[in-house]
């Protein structure tokens, strides 16, 4: 573990880039950012590219990704995206390389935060192209949250992510 190398891990909706922009601002490390860093490499929204492609070629290329960020010299701060430490055992990964950050939000915060964002969430979408209701997406959310908690649950630190993004950032250092 790099105590100058530092990756949030949650939730869609959790507050990982917003929280990872202020705690690199506050640490005057690099901001890195794995989601922008694919839209910016494919040239396509991570939703277009998980319709592209699929979710098992798409997660192929964000492990691509995240390993080519994990190699960057210098101490960063890591937004991953909400499904990267779920898959090809990258949570482990990123426990050997950084502190692992886990802010951690309830189900219906999440839906509550989601359903004001413009950003369209791959998994959270419904299948038929249609809007979810509320009820579904809470259910979605809730489901996928039961999933991932137990590899979540692995972080270094846990953070319960209901302060404000600059409070948050302030409190992990004070953690580490």
């Amino acid at each position: 573990m790099n105590h100058h190398k530092i990756a949030l891990v949650g939730m869609p909706g959790s507050g990982k880039s917003t929280v990872g922009r202020d705690l690199a601002c506050l640490t005057g490390w690099t901001f890195l950012d794995l989601d922008a860093w694919l839209i910016q490499r494919w040239s396509l929204s991570i939703s277009e590219q998980f319709h592209a492609w699929g979710e098992a070629r798409f997660r192929m290329r964000e492990r691509e990704a995240l390993q080519h960020l994990l190699k960057q010299q210098g101490s960063f701060v890591l937004a991953t995206g909400g499904g990267t430490p779920i898959w090809h055992n990258q949570m482990n990964l990123l426990l050997k390389v950084t502190v692992v950050v886990w802010l951690d939000v309830a189900p219906d915060e999440i839906a509550r935060r989601l359903a004001q964002s413009p950003g369209v969430r791959p998994l959270l979408s419904s299948p038929n192209a249609a809007a979810p209701t509320a009820q579904e997406a809470l259910n979605r959310i809730q489901s996928l949250y039961d999933e991932r908690r137990p590899i979540y649950a692995k972080a270094h630190i846990r953070v319960e992510a209901n302060s404000s993004s600059a409070e948050l950032a302030h409190q992990i250092l004070q953690v580490i």
